[in-house]
């Protein structure tokens, strides 16, 4: 036989042991992970998307422009 954790062996009993925890592992998981996707939601979602600045910690300071010489 090969080697089996005790995590694995304990999952595997209490699941013997209760049978209804596959079910509602089943529907626990439709909840939140089963679903497709919004695409109006999606699409808000990148809309509302703003730039981070580069250094979080101190803001950048606005530098004049200095005018060009030609």
């Amino acid at each position: 036989m090969m080697y089996e954790s005790e995590i694995t062996k304990f999952m595997r009993e209490l699941l013997q042991r209760n049978p209804e925890l596959r079910e509602l592992q089943k529907k626990n998981r439709a909840t939140w992970w089963d679903k497709k996707p919004d695409r109006e939601q999606q699409s808000r979602f990148e809309q509302s998307n703003i730039g981070v600045n580069g250094y979080a910690y101190f803001p950048i300071p606005d530098v004049p422009k200095t005018p060009e010489k030609s």
